[in-house]
């Protein structure tokens, strides 16, 4: 799981999600929109699955529209992996 937590404390925000996972992973969904208004939360989750890769990073792309103004932020987050090691 990914979530991603939304919540303004100054008017509307408007934003589009895009989970960029590494190769080997599949992200449900790719892509997802949300918004939010003063002292809201929202959150938006992506279903990150494991089909044989590197454990290495995903990349998180918001981009947000606030009081008419667009912005772009690219966020690394390191992966983890919780699961127990396979028996071979």
């Amino acid at each position: 799981m990914l979530p991603v937590i939304y919540e303004s404390v100054d008017g509307d925000w408007q934003s589009q999600i895009q989970a960029d996972v590494p190769e080997g992973f599949v992200a449900t969904p790719g892509t997802m929109n949300t918004s939010v208004t003063t002292s809201q939360t929202d959150v938006a989750q992506f279903t990150v699955v494991d089909v044989g890769s590197d454990w290495s990073y995903t990349t998180v792309t918001h981009r947000l529209k606030h009081k008419g103004k667009n912005m772009t932020i690219v966020h690394k987050a390191k992966m983890s992996n919780k699961q127990p090691p396979k028996i071979k």
